[in-house]
């Protein structure tokens, strides 16, 4: 099961109704971690409670709800992806980095 953090960067807004929100997302499992920032625009104006009370965690159910269809939520589903890539992932050194080895 991934986890997921979700932060409100910023938003706009057209007069108290909130038009679009910036978001950052990390997913971890239980080894690797990865992330993406976006925009979401809203496809209707936003604005259920008075723009004052309006919390991250409000912003961040109304960008989960707008960007899942049939069930599966698009940006979860891409970090989930991500996270299972680098499950079977194997790591090269880069050849431009040295190896320090004592006596050499």
């Amino acid at each position: 099961m991934n986890n997921y953090k979700w932060t409100i960067l910023e938003v706009s807004s057209e007069e108290g109704l909130i038009t679009h929100a910036k978001y950052h997302v990390v997913a971890s499992d239980e080894t690797n971690s990865v992330e993406t920032e976006g925009n979401w625009y809203f496809s209707d104006k936003i604005i259920k409670i008075p723009y004052e009370d309006v919390t991250e965690q409000d912003i961040i159910e109304w960008v989960e709800k707008e960007t899942t269809q049939d069930g599966n939520n698009l940006i979860k589903s891409n970090l989930d992806k991500q996270l299972e890539a680098l499950k079977s992932q194997t790591v090269t050194q880069l050849p431009w980095i040295q190896t320090f080895t004592p006596g050499s």
